[in-house]
């Protein structure tokens, strides 16, 4: 799903116009050297003045001044602005200076390249304004001025004064008029003031200022979730207006009351498909056995294709264009299976939520603002709830994937919005088991089998080999495990559920080279096959106040060699048993009867939020994993 562009713009410094000619810019060599430290960019000076003269009128002036320190500064200075059928690009001017503060050229309107704005959307409305300075000599000052129009307060961009981590900068400031009348309400996060109001002639007014804001450490994947690592401040007039539609965002509830207005009315079905609905799920005995017939139907009907025209973004396709064009975003198709369902005579929900780990927005419980990005259904039942992600084709009904587990999402119903959670997966229903039997002759050539069954999480990392040709297949299993030289055949893949759980089973049999060498009266034995990933801290880091885990899994790893000849061990990999909060991490190697390796590694992984006193033994752990210690090398000394 596609919603208003507007959702994460992080340049949003607004400002007055400024005047070019022989005016030269403060030179490069004035910027304070503690702005410089991990810089590629210093905003010289922001300021924004955002004039709300109306809920559906309301003008944006945003104006910088920006030195790029070098190459990798460059996407700072350039412009790329969205707009669409609520939003409008009145005005862009800008200069570029050298490291003097000497002009060098400004830009003119030809210069300005206007564009498709989403080239994924089968059709959308969503456009931009782009321009970029070419200067390759170091550093240099650009100053941007942008006027854009939205006609409602619903897009509302936020306010983050630092584009990016790794930009520094010397002043920024925002400055918001709006009538008395209006109801405007304001939060910062990360900000050590409160804006100063005022009010004087029929107007209100609200300036905060932040001065000498240093370039900051990119937050990695164990970084705990937040909306902004920088100040930022988010506006919102509570009414809001949206083409024919009003409503009250002050609270969830209103939220959720608004979006759901605008897509009422919109799950009618033909009688045709109203007909074969009854005649697939009349004799149904469960909701259960419904929902699971119907969530096939949708797959077999429909794929998913990205839409967005006027307040599509937000507003569904109905039910009987999806159902005639056999397509639709996430928000289409979920409202689709909810009409099919309704026919049914089954009750379900849409539902917001933020899809994906990356960059990942939080519901902020005492202010509501958009964070969503994507839409799931949901049935409500008295013991079983059932989550329906309508986009994908391969997962089982039932069965949210990574994208969209264990976080608040907001239900839409007629009564408004309420807060909600996804389902969390217990770590043993995210399963991977894996076993290798190697034999190895006495030309030190190998033969053997491996199968694998991954379940849960583990499937939705291995389930393009369900898509993939053989061909395809063929290349990915060659390349796939630890092993130097081998090549795979007698490929077999099956799936299977368990418990709503997907599962992938494959076996294949592998021959090759290059598991042992020799040396003296000695053989040296590399016996691992298997990789295994755990998210690894920045190398530079050396404490955190807290960390985060996103997985929940269960990992079986074994792997049994059988050698030609007789021999003793001389050196064994030592065990490893690692017991904490976050998981374990487990290692034995057996040696027996003379000729037999067996390596067996059991791990889990258990999400959350973690204490900082904690990362140290995490980094122990992840170490021992990323450097396959379970797998150092093993010393035999051949018996005659």
């Amino acid at each position: 799903m596609k919603f208003p562009i507007v959702i994460l713009i992080f340049f949003v410094l607004f400002a007055t116009s400024p005047t070019y000619g022989q005016k030269q810019e403060p030179a490069a060599s004035t910027i304070s050297p503690d702005l410089l430290k991990n810089a590629n960019a210093v905003i010289r000076t922001a300021t924004t003045n955002i004039e709300m003269l109306s809920p559906v009128d309301i003008i944006i002036t945003r104006s910088y001044t920006i030195t790029v320190l070098n190459e990798k500064g460059n996407k700072y200075a350039r412009i790329n602005e969205k707009y669409n059928s609520l939003s409008s690009i009145r005005a862009i001017t800008g200069a570029m200076y050298d490291k003097n503060g000497k002009e060098v050229c400004t830009i003119n309107k030809k210069m300005i390249r206007d564009n498709v704005g989403n080239m994924t959307a089968f059709f959308d409305d969503e456009r931009s304004k782009e321009f970029e300075f070419q200067h390759s000599e170091y550093p240099y000052t650009c100053i941007f001025s942008i006027v854009s129009h939205y006609s409602t307060s619903f897009t509302l961009p936020y306010w983050v004064p630092q584009p990016g981590h790794d930009v520094a900068v010397e002043h920024a400031s925002i400055n918001v008029t709006y009538p008395t009348y209006m109801k405007v309400t304001h939060k910062q996060y990360h900000m050590g003031a409160e804006p100063v109001a005022t009010r004087k002639e029929g107007k209100n007014r609200l300036v905060l200022n932040v001065e000498r804001l240093p370039a900051y450490r990119l937050p990695d994947e164990l970084t705990p979730d937040e909306n902004f690592y920088s100040p930022a401040m988010v506006l919102m007039i509570p009414h809001v207006e949206l083409k024919d539609f009003s409503g009250d965002l002050s609270t969830w509830k209103g939220f959720g009351a608004f979006v759901y207005a605008l897509n009422a009315n919109r799950d009618q079905l033909t009688k045709k498909t109203a007909a074969e609905l009854h005649r697939l799920t009349d004799t149904c005995k469960s909701v259960a056995d419904k929902v699971n017939l119907l969530y096939e139907y949708l797959k077999k009907n429909t794929r998913y294709v990205n839409t967005s025209m006027e307040i599509s973004g937000w507003q569904t396709l109905d039910a009987l264009f999806v159902d005639e064009k056999g397509y639709g975003d996430c928000k289409d198709l979920s409202n689709y299976m909810k009409a099919l369902l309704r026919e049914a005579g089954v009750t379900s929900y849409q539902a917001l939520i933020y899809g994906g780990q990356k960059g990942k927005m939080l519901m902020d419980e005492d202010y509501p603002y958009q964070v969503f990005n994507h839409v799931l259904l949901c049935v409500p039942g008295i013991r079983d709830t059932i989550w329906l992600d309508c986009t994908s084709k391969t997962a089982p009904a039932q069965y949210l994937s990574e994208f969209t587990t264990n976080r608040q999402a907001l239900l839409l119903t007629p009564e408004g919005g309420y807060v909600v959670r996804t389902p969390k997966y217990h770590y043993t229903l995210g399963r991977m088991a894996r076993c290798a039997v190697i034999n190895v002759d006495e030309n030190d050539d190998f033969k053997g089998t491996i199968q694998c069954s991954y379940a849960g999480i583990y499937w939705e990392g291995q389930r393009m080999v369900l898509d993939n040709g053989k061909e395809t297949n063929d290349k990915y299993f060659n390349s796939k495990f630890a092993m130097s030289t081998y090549t795979t055949s007698a490929i077999n893949i099956t799936t299977a559920q368990s418990s709503g759980i997907p599962i992938i089973n494959e076996q294949l049999s592998v021959a090759g080279s290059g598991f042992i060498s020799h040396g003296a009266n000695r053989v040296f034995v590399s016996p691992r096959v298997f990789s295994f990933y755990i998210t690894e801290p920045e190398n530079y880091e050396e404490t955190k106040d807290a960390f985060k885990t996103t997985f929940d899994g269960d990992t079986y790893d074994t792997t049994i060699i059988h050698l030609t000849g007789n021999y003793e061990a001389e050196r064994l990999p030592s065990d490893i048993n690692y017991d904490l909060p976050f998981g374990s991490y487990q290692s034995k190697t057996i040696f027996e009867n003379g000729n037999t390796i067996k390596i067996i590694i059991h791990c889990t992984e258990l999400s959350g939020v973690y204490p900082g006193t904690l990362y140290t033994d995490y980094k122990k752990m992840s170490k021992a994993i990323k450097f396959n210690m379970a797998y150092n090398k093993i010393i035999l000394k051949k018996i005659s």
